[in-house]
């Protein structure tokens, strides 16, 4: 017996029912370039704890294999996600997005859909406001009371992949960028006397001591050290006797008085005082 089917429009949401695994499926008929799909974990902040949770064709699962991204077909993608285990994490949701591998748009990319299948129920979001963009967030699965919602989403991004993934907070690198930079630093680079020179000595040129280390070579103490070897004002206290501990050594007045006693004068019948 099939699965009963929920058909979404974009920003539409529904609950999953619960059960430990879902099965989030993205196929298409035919697209102008290739596609790649990608799954972005989302924490609090609304970013990606680190790149290891930006889930791709060469990144399969995030490091708790919470995720997992799985090439079943030509045209068709699969992320499997254990929804239990999921949920004992930070992560609050989880963004499937599209991006075209080449030229074209989404405006040409005809039978894209989502499916997101359980055992119980299938849940089904059919793309077709797709415009002018490179990159599509699909849909989401976030939290809700305890469990899962699926929501479809449909919103578009120019520009390709990174500015998609940076907007998750995924670093992306830029090659052509990195082959710029690369080549500056390259070309500001000094080079070397003894090479300026052609060679005259090869006698290697001691390295200057920084100018404010000790002349003997040893290591300055940090101030950290010598803050942590003085004494503090607490530890002087405790070692001092405090004003309690020394009064029982004072002699009391009492006790002043009974020393002052030399002997009782058995005939006058008086106290004799030194």
């Amino acid at each position: 017996m099939a699965n009963p089917i929920t058909n979404l429009l974009t920003g539409a949401n529904t609950t999953l029912v619960k059960e430990p695994l879902l099965e989030v499926t993205v196929s298409w008929e035919s697209a102008p370039a290739g596609l790649d799909m990608s799954c972005f974990m989302i924490g609090g902040n609304g970013k990606v704890p680190s790149d290891d949770y930006f889930i791709f064709y060469n990144q399969p699962a995030d490091p708790q294999q919470l995720v997992e991204y799985k090439a079943t077909e030509a045209k068709a993608i699969v992320f499997s996600i254990n929804l239990d285990k999921l949920l004992a994490t930070e992560i609050d949701k989880c963004v499937f997005a599209a991006t075209l591998d080449g030229p074209g748009t989404f405006k040409g990319v005809n039978g894209c859909k989502v499916t997101g299948h359980t055992s119980q129920a299938d849940i089904v979001y059919e793309i077709k406001e797709a415009g002018d963009e490179t990159s599509l967030v699909l849909v989401e699965l976030y939290r809700h009371q305890g469990w899962w919602k699926l929501r479809a989403i449909g919103r578009g991004f120019n520009g390709g992949l990174q500015p998609l993934a940076e907007a998750h907070g995924v670093s992306v690198a830029d090659e052509e960028n990195e082959a710029v930079m690369e080549a500056e630093d390259t070309a500001s680079s000094p080079v070397p006397a003894a090479i300026q020179a052609g060679n005259e000595s090869s006698a290697p040129v001691p390295t200057p001591a920084p100018a404010n280390a000790p002349a003997n070579g040893t290591k300055p103490t940090s101030v950290f050290a010598d803050q942590a070897a003085s004494t503090s004002v607490f530890s002087s206290q405790s070692r001092s006797a405090s004003i309690f501990a020394l009064q029982p050594a004072t002699t009391s007045l009492f006790d002043a008085q009974r020393s002052r006693i030399s002997m009782f004068d058995a005939k006058s019948g008086s106290v004799v005082f030194n």
